[in-house]
């Protein structure tokens, strides 16, 4: 993901600083007494869960919920740890693969400071409680693997703390749902089973919005593991009767709990993983593994004592109320999408027109960025290529044939006036058919992945017997440049680019200033186009084909990399063993500083898609048998896009 986005956060090690009589105070988390009781611990599900013994534990109290990356952040601040390294994260192949780490400030911007900290090591983890307890004289620590499964069941001897049924698990936790299926079901699904039930979740957000257990713990049940004290052992033979933490002289450490990327099974307030499931060392950091605290104190439930805690709840209660909206209209417009596919209409199809591009060699590259260098010569054969992006009226015949169903999580960007957090990429609600997104059938289609795009590609291939893919980066470039070596295809002066693309210009920036989430910038021209265009509004390049300077940026078939070293010069598509991330060329009509031919944007993962970002399509052909069909105005398509043109240009006129 993949940067995900989805909450990956990895942290390098750091000196610690003794505290200080100056130092303000810190933030400490939320204790809930746990009485003393006996329990039996274990169950009969697996061999790492038994034998089932009782188990006797004394009072202590426990976090109520998980550390946020709000806590975690005074500590990462006042010690300035740095964010660097990997993280683990499961991939298509059920397998774990590292990701570059993001900062906490960088994950807090997609999930919010009240969102549970993850991509924490064991050793970081006791980092932040070493340091936490010289600030507060305390002694908090992880609560031993007894006492975790004790708080977790909360006098339940049941499979879950609210009884078996797992259709109400989506009350009382962030589980591997239907959200997450729908979005990530091609990312890492492994063995998991989705739950039977959907929370409008797509991962591990604000602590607190599902329901707790009868000791008042929130998140017990699922959204991130957590970390423990105890070293692994593969079952519970020899396991102590008190809830001292196991030790072991080649220790492992693990986590119980489960979380938003696990299914039913995992979610059981008794489950252990099993030997083969437990990898890495105190020192890995795994994208969905965070922790709680423990303390060995008794007495009752206190309501918050210092300022600090007093000021969390309120933020909290802020942050819980702007989740729920979210998640009240991730659902509303996943039903929307649902309620779509109804209306479709099986109609005759539409093959996208197509221009063909003879091959040759070119200079792939340029001195304008890092990533876009070196400049090297590549040799591209004759191909086919869509005249315009594929638009929702192409889109919309495919799922109407298929039901294929896409995510309904459309991340846009950000870049705040100001704020703490204030440059990224946030997910948004919405899909290629949300009304604001998809305003007629002649814009190009977005908010569609790459898995999307390829989809649509191979059903398109089978209804016609033609051999249809995504274009290679190579490809794109050189039917983009049409012949050319400057900086547009069209020369060099940006004051033309309203005429070539629908790109940032001083209508886009009207919106985005009035959006209020977005920096003011002088822009040249205006087209009076806010957002997406219908397709073909603007001149083409010499090749003909129109829009692939702005509109939407466009998936292609490479792996994303960080430069051109090693790329290949034949025209093919540059894979690798792992590819995480994919490329996409091409500016949008988004906040994007450059428009010139050759920018490469940041890669994408193949199942996340994003507002400005869609694609066009490339036929392999025969060159000796190749037929042009630019020309080709008798294709129904392109008699119905030029009445909608008319109609745009119309619309504009009466607008300037």
């Amino acid at each position: 993901m993949r940067h995900l986005v989805t909450g990956l956060l990895a942290l390098c090690c750091a000196t610690l600083y003794a505290a200080d009589k100056a130092s303000p105070p810190v933030l400490e988390p939320l204790m809930v007494p746990i009485p003393a009781g006996e329990f039996l611990m274990g169950s009969s599900e697996t061999p790492a869960e038994q034998p089932i013994h009782k188990v006797k534990i004394k009072p202590f109290r426990l976090a109520q919920y998980p550390v946020t990356i709000k806590e975690f952040l005074q500590f990462t601040e006042a010690t300035n740890y740095q964010a660097t390294g990997k993280c683990l994260y499961k991939m298509e192949d059920g397998k774990l693969h590292e990701l570059d780490a993001q900062s906490p400030a960088g994950v807090a911007r997609i999930a919010g400071e009240y969102a549970p900290i993850s991509c924490v090591s064991w050793t970081e983890v006791q980092d932040y409680i070493s340091w936490l307890n010289q600030q507060t004289g305390k002694h908090y620590r992880l609560p031993s693997e007894a006492e975790w499964e004790y708080a977790a069941r909360a006098g339940s001897n049941m499979r879950f703390h609210f009884g078996d049924d797992e259709k109400k698990l989506c009350d009382y936790g962030n589980g591997y749902d239907q959200t997450i299926y729908f979005a990530f079901s091609r990312d890492f699904h492994s063995r998991e089973q989705p739950l039977a039930c959907d929370d409008g979740e797509t991962f591990a957000n604000t602590i607190g919005l599902y329901k707790p257990n009868a000791y008042g713990l929130y998140d017990m049940q699922g959204t991130v593991r957590q970390w423990i004290a105890d070293c692994y052992h593969p079952d519970y033979q020899k396991a102590s009767a008190t809830a001292k933490p196991r030790h072991s002289d080649s220790c492992q450490q693990f986590a119980r709990g489960g979380s938003w990327m696990t299914d039913a099974s995992s979610l059981r307030t008794a489950y252990r993983p099993l030997a083969q499931d437990v990898s890495g060392t105190k020192d890995t950091r795994f994208s969905d593994r965070g922790f709680r605290l423990a303390l060995d104190e008794a007495g009752n439930h206190l309501a918050p004592t210092s300022e600090q805690q007093k000021d969390f709840l309120t933020g909290l209660t802020s942050a819980q109320k702007v989740a729920q909206e979210r998640r009240s209209l991730m659902r509303k417009e996943h039903q929307n999408l649902l309620d779509a596919y109804k209306t479709l209409r099986t109609t005759p199809l539409v093959t996208p027109p197509m221009v063909t591009i003879t091959g040759g060699d070119f200079l792939m590259g340029s001195e304008f960025a890092d990533n876009e260098k070196p400049i090297h010569k590549v040799s591209v054969k004759s191909f086919r290529i869509s005249k315009y992006e594929v638009t929702i009226k192409q889109f919309k015949q495919f799922a109407a044939a298929t039901q294929y169903i896409t995510g309904n999580t459309c991340w846009k960007f950000v870049n705040q006036n100001g704020g703490r957090f204030n440059n990224g990429f946030e997910p948004a609600p919405g899909n290629w058919l949300t009304t604001d997104y998809a305003p007629s059938d002649f814009h190009p289609v977005m908010c569609v992945s790459w898995d999307d795009a390829n989809a649509y590609l191979a059903w398109l291939s089978q209804q016609t017997g033609r051999k249809f893919r995504l274009p290679t980066e190579a490809e794109w470039e050189y039917a983009a440049r049409a012949g050319t070596t400057t900086r547009y295809f069209f020369g060099e002066d940006d004051k033309k680019l309203c005429e070539y693309a629908n790109t940032f210009d001083k209508s886009g920036m009207r919106a985005f200033a009035r959006d209020k989430n977005y920096q003011q910038k002088e822009k040249t021209c205006d087209d009076y186009a806010e957002y997406t265009s219908i397709v073909g509004m603007y001149k083409p390049n010499s090749f003909g084909l129109y829009d692939v300077t702005g509109n939407v940026s466009e998936w292609v078939q490479d792996c994303d990399h960080n430069n051109y070293n090693g790329a290949p010069t034949d025209g093919s598509a540059w894979l690798a063993d792992e590819c995480n991330m994919r490329v996409r060329r091409g500016n949008t009509y988004g906040p994007h500083n450059e428009s010139q031919v050759t920018m490469r944007g940041h890669g994408g993962q193949t199942n996340r898609s994003a507002l400005g970002e869609g694609f066009r399509i490339v036929e392999e052909i025969d060159p000796a048998l190749a037929v042009n069909e630019r020309d080709d105005k008798n294709n129904p398509f392109e008699i119905e896009l030029a009445k909608a043109q008319q109609a745009e240009r119309t619309k504009r006129k009466t607008e300037k």
